[in-house]
């Protein structure tokens, strides 16, 4: 009986190792990579279009001619409290349609409710009108984080008056900057309200 026993466990023994020498190593199976579409730019890129046709661009050649020349830098101590060296981008803004009191408008903003709106503070180098074919250029633009905190205003063909705010793309892609417009929702906030900034 022992010699029986004897046996079958040597047997098994031997199967065991048997088996454990012929295992192949289990890897994970190596697939083809999915198929990539080529990239498409996102919605909100280059293609804020606006009934004014309102652009803005970076200009890459600062020779290029100007109708009117705004040094941004005035803003920035406006805002700050000291005055900046000169330096950042030069942009340069275009209409389709004429713009009466055409300006450089600094804002604020805050929560109304749930909504983050953007609060008008002051203007600058404001012209009579900016027409189609003249060309606004901005010299020494800094943004001021990822929040706007300046854009343009101007006064439509009905007399109202209109805000856009500067945005920066942060994607890398397409056109660095755009222009959103944005509603003066000062009316609606409390009797009480401060300026936080």
């Amino acid at each position: 009986m022992k010699k029986i026993i004897g046996l079958a466990t040597g047997f098994a023994l031997v199967f065991l190792l048997a088996a454990c020498g012929t295992t192949e190593p289990q890897y994970p199976t190596v697939t083809e990579a999915t198929t990539v579409e080529e990239e498409t730019l996102p919605d909100w890129v280059n293609t804020h279009e606006n009934e004014f046709g309102l652009t803005v661009a970076r200009l890459e050649n600062e020779e290029e001619s100007a109708t009117y020349v705004f040094n941004y830098s005035i803003v920035m101590e406006a805002r700050d409290g000291i005055a900046p060296e000169d330096f950042g981008d030069t942009l340069v803004i275009t209409t389709d349609v004429p713009l009466r009191g055409f300006a450089v408008s600094l804002f604020g903003n805050d929560m109304l409710g749930e909504d983050l709106i953007f609060i008008p503070i002051d203007t600058f180098g404001e012209i009579d009108e900016l027409a189609p074919g003249e060309r606004f250029v901005i010299q020494n633009y800094r943004a001021h984080g990822t929040m706007p905190w300046s854009g343009v205003t101007f006064v439509d063909e009905d007399g109202v008056q209109r805000y856009f705010e500067l945005w920066q793309t942060q994607s890398g892609l397409g056109e660095p900057y755009y222009l959103v417009e944005s509603e003066n929702r000062v009316s609606e906030l409390p009797d009480d309200w401060q300026p936080w900034w």
